[in-house]
């Protein structure tokens, strides 16, 4: 597989009943009132296997999908989710109809990078993707919109006939900066692009894809 530059950095985290997460959260206490910490984590999580090797398997159930994790813990079969972006999930469990207080850890214990993905036999189409995606962190750098998209440089990178094709990818989607009223603000960071390496795919000449 092919991997673009990572677009955002997604925080993973504990959220559940109040105490447990207490315990989660403190070194992933198991003795004494914390005899009934039960974590829910999902089997492909890359924190699983990790967390196995800290905590007694009495204390963990693995799950299959995160809508898993979601029902064992509605269900009362555990009473603290490990997962990413855990301010969601708190979120989330509360609109499924969850009535007992939630609480989300303050530690984060690790955190995922999020990429494109593209299959590795066709690295132009790979390449495509990333100029893409770098194409709109410079419109955000730049402030430039959906609205103001015409603003967007023009590119050599693919041939006089795409010329316009960043402009295009802002005008179809939307950048970061117009994302900010989404719940992704809250939840994720994602460090600024260096605009010098931003600037450098612009200009570079033309390659067929």
């Amino acid at each position: 597989m092919a991997f673009s530059t990572p677009y955002l950095y997604s925080s993973n985290g504990f959220v559940g009943q109040p105490e447990y997460v207490s315990c989660a959260d403190n070194n992933l206490q198991t003795h004494d009132e914390c005899s009934a910490l039960k974590i829910c984590i999902t089997q492909s999580h890359s924190y699983t296997k990790e967390l196995s090797l800290l905590v007694p398997m009495q204390h963990i159930l693995i799950a299959e999908e995160t809508d898993e994790v979601f029902m064992e813990f509605l269900e009362g079969n555990c009473n603290v989710m490990a997962i990413a972006a855990p301010e969601v999930p708190a979120l989330l469990v509360k609109a499924m109809g969850y009535v007992g207080e939630v609480a989300i850890g303050q530690n984060s214990f690790s955190s995922d990078m999020l990429s494109l993905v593209s299959l590795h036999r066709d690295p132009e189409f790979a390449d495509a993707l990333n100029a893409i995606l770098m194409a709109l962190f410079w419109a955000e750098n730049h402030n430039i919109t959906k609205a103001t998209a015409d603003q967007m440089v023009q590119t050599n990178l693919f041939g006089e006939e795409n010329k316009d094709m960043f402009r295009n990818a802002v005008e179809a989607g939307k950048t970061e900066t117009e994302g900010t009223t989404s719940s992704l603000e809250v939840l994720s960071f994602r460090p600024q692009v260096n605009p010098h390496h931003a600037l450098a795919f612009v200009y570079l000449p033309y390659r067929r894809w």
